[in-house]
């Protein structure tokens, strides 16, 4: 069995298909730990979820975009009105379940789709999903990051903290930059995490900063792609650029 982690995908259902084939991805005996953020982008997050749903070994880690659509998944109410994305997942859904959408007054957007009428099997991956996970090998993976201070189960007293800081990432980038090494409450041997693309920087690949590697490398995006990394050897395999995949569509806003 071959282990791997897949950055953030924000509906890239292309990119997706791109990397599990380009890594050699063995869906019924390899590992697959999602990192989040499989919602809000392109149009086709119902697709992602089903093709993920066919792993059979998988782990899933909750993203601060999946956290908006569990919201709405428990009470009807997308706390960022469709926005940040969001309409990618609207119209994902409401276009495989028959349902129309349009523009709300707020500045959001209005549909008769409810929770109810979401597939269970994708209301359970979501609802299902974790806030990290830590393997054998103390390997830790992570939407975003935490507090280096404080343990793990310290952090859990703020459990947004494990899907929207990037805090981590940014300290362990100064530390890289000075040969420094980050001093952390808990020790882990690697740290896997999204949240932050890469593209910010210009940089298409993966970013490795002193023990945290980060492989969001902006799939949701059309300067980005998705990627998913061999979690053992460090090799990593990328789509191919969504402006690409898809020239006609906007992805992530």
């Amino acid at each position: 069995m071959k282990r791997f982690c897949l950055g953030d995908t924000h509906g890239n259902y292309k990119g997706l298909l791109q990397c599990i084939t380009r890594s050699g991805f063995d869906m019924e005996k390899d590992q697959l730990i999602t990192l989040g953020d499989v919602a809000d982008g392109y149009a086709y997050v119902y697709d992602v979820v089903e093709l993920l749903l066919s792993v059979k070994n998988r782990i899933d880690i909750r993203g601060n975009h999946d956290q908006w659509f569990v919201d709405w998944l428990v009470k009807e109410w997308h706390p960022d009105m469709w926005k940040q994305g969001g309409e990618g997942t609207l119209k994902s859904y409401t276009s495989k379940l028959g349902f129309g959408y349009g523009p709300h007054y707020t500045g959001g957007f209005k549909t008769g789709m409810s929770p109810n009428d979401i597939p269970q099997t994708h209301k359970d991956f979501f609802l299902n999903q974790k806030l990290f996970y830590k393997d054998e090998e103390n390997n830790f993976f992570v939407h975003g990051g935490f507090n280096r201070h404080y343990t793990i189960e310290e952090n859990l007293k703020t459990p947004h903290v494990f899907y929207w800081d990037r805090d981590l990432f940014s300290v362990a980038q100064s530390a890289a930059s000075t040969k420094q090494r980050l001093r952390f409450k808990e020790e882990f041997k690697n740290i896997f995490i999204g949240h932050t693309q890469t593209t910010y920087w210009n940089i298409t690949e993966p970013i490795f900063a002193d023990k945290v590697i980060n492989i969001d490398t902006g799939g949701g995006w059309h300067t980005g792609k998705v990627c998913i990394m061999n979690i053992d050897t460090k090799e990593f395999f990328q789509s191919d650029l969504g402006g690409e995949l898809y020239p006609n569509e906007q992805g992530r806003k």
